[in-house]
C-alpha cells in the first residue's frame, strides 16, 4: 500500500479555508482508492474527530513564531524527523510556505514524488516580491518556496494566469486542475423567487474587502424583496463593520459555518457576491454554480469563465454591482437562464471525480 503524506499547516477540522476544503476532498478520494494517508499539520488544540481514519502527525504550535515574519521554517527539525519516520512514497503540499521547500528537498533526495498545488495567484507573485527587513524569517520562507517551485515533481495550477507566471518565473509547465466540488442533485435546488437572496462567503481578511459588501447592502436598505447574508470567520477588527450592517433589517451575519452549512444556504440563494482584490479560483464560485447561483465578482474572473460562460457578471465598482443586482432581480428569465447555465457548467467541469483522478494519478 502506497503511503501519501499531506503536509499542510492546517487540518480542515481545526481551520477551514479554500485550500483545506480541496485537501479534504483529495484525502477522501485517496482513502477510497486504498492509499495509506498521513497528515502532518500545526495543531491548534481543537479536537479532531478523524472520521476518515488518517494517520495524524500534529506538530506542537511554536508560540510567537510569527514575530519576525512567517515562522514556518521553525518546524524544520520536527518535519524532517517525521519524514524519516513515515518514509512517504509521495508528498502533497498546497501553501506558500517553507514546508513546500522541505517537501521538495526530501522528495528529491529520496526519489519520491512531490506534488505542489498553487493555492492562489499571489503565491507566485510573492516569490518575486520584496521582503521587509523587519521580518527576516520571510527571507527564508521566500527562498524555500522558490526551492519548491524549482524542484517539485509536479506543480498543479488553477488557471491560465498561474500557468503563465509559473512559466515566466520558473520555466516550469504546470498541470491545470479545476477546483472540485461535491455533486448536487438538481431536484434538491429550490429557490423562492418572491425574495431574492444575496450571499457573501469568505473569512474576513483585508484582501476579501468585506466592507464593500456592507456598502452594497446599505444601498439596498429600503428595498423590500431582497435579503443579504454574510458568512465567514471574523475578528474584533470587523466588529464595528458587522454592527453597522446588522442595523439593516434585510441583513444577517451568520459567522463561521461548516461547508455543509454553507452549501445549505447556497441552495436557497440566487446571487453570490465576491469583493476580493484577487483569488486563485474561489471555492465559493464552484459551490455556487453547482447550486444554480449567479456570481457577481468585482475582480476575480478565472480564465474569464464568468463572462465567457454567461454565468455571472464582472462588476469592478459598487455602482456596477448595484446595477446588475437590479437587473437580475427584475429579470427572472435572465436570472434563471444564467443559473441553469451555471449548474450545467459546474457538472461538466468541476466534479470531484473528474478532477481529482488526474491528481491521484501523479502519486
Amino acid at each position: 500500500m502506497k503511503k501519501v503524506l499531506i503536509l499542510h499547516p492546517a487540518h480542515w477540522e481545526q481551520t477551514m479555508g479554500g485550500a483545506e476544503l480541496q485537501i479534504s476532498y483529495l484525502v477522501n478520494m485517496l482513502k477510497d482508492k486504498n492509499y495509506e494517508v498521513h497528515f502532518m499539520y500545526e495543531d491548534n488544540g481543537k479536537q479532531i474527530s478523524n472520521v476518515t481514519k488518517l494517520k495524524l502527525h500534529p506538530l506542537k504550535r511554536i508560540k510567537g513564531k510569527n514575530k519576525l515574519g512567517k515562522g514556518w521554517i521553525l518546524y524544520r527539525k520536527s518535519i524532517f524527523q517525521k519524514f524519516n519516520e513515515i518514509q512517504p512514497d509521495a508528498i502533497y503540499t498546497r501553501l506558500y510556505s517553507s514546508w513546500s521547500g522541505f517537501a521538495a528537498n526530501y522528495a528529491k533526495q529520496q526519489s519520491v514524488n512531490h506534488i505542489l498545488a498553487v493555492a492562489s495567484d499571489s503565491d507566485l507573485m510573492r516569490v518575486q516580491g520584496k521582503v521587509s527587513l523587519l521580518k527576516p524569517l520571510d527571507v527564508f520562507e521566500k527562498k524555500l518556496v522558490s526551492v519548491a517551485y524549482n524542484n517539485a515533481t509536479y506543480i498543479l495550477t488553477q488557471n491560465k494566469i498561474q500557468q503563465e507566471l509559473l512559466r515566466k518565473y520558473f520555466n516550469r509547465t504546470g498541470i491545470r486542475i479545476n477546483q472540485s466540488t461535491q455533486f448536487c442533485k438538481e431536484d434538491n435546488i429550490k429557490k423562492d423567487n418572491e425574495i431574492i437572496k444575496i450571499i457573501w462567503i469568505a473569512n474576513f481578511k483585508k484582501i476579501k474587502r468585506p466592507e464593500l459588501y456592507v456598502k452594497l447592502v446599505e444601498k439596498f436598505e429600503k428595498i423590500p424583496n431582497i435579503n443579504f447574508t454574510m458568512i465567514g470567520r471574523s475578528d474584533e477588527v470587523y466588529n464595528e463593520l458587522i454592527d453597522r450592517a446588522e442595523k439593516i433589517s434585510s441583513f444577517k451575519y451568520l459567522g463561521e459555518m461548516s461547508n455543509p452549512e454553507v452549501n445549505k444556504y447556497l441552495l436557497e440563494s440566487h446571487i453570490l457576491i465576491n469583493t476580493s482584490d484577487y483569488e486563485g479560483f474561489s471555492n465559493t464560485f464552484v459551490q455556487a454554480w453547482m447550486r444554480k447561483v449567479v456570481v457577481l465578482s468585482m475582480n476575480s474572473n478565472p480564465d474569464e469563465i464568468i463572462s465567457n460562460q454567461q454565468i455571472g457578471f464582472i462588476c469592478p465598482t459598487i455602482e456596477e454591482l448595484s446595477s446588475k443586482i437590479e437587473l437580475l432581480v427584475e429579470n427572472k428569465i435572465l436570472r434563471e437562464d444564467m443559473s441553469n447555465k451555471a449548474y450545467q457548467y459546474a457538472i461538466e467541469n468541476h466534479s470531484i471525480e473528474k478532477n481529482l483522478d488526474k491528481v491521484i494519478s501523479l502519486f
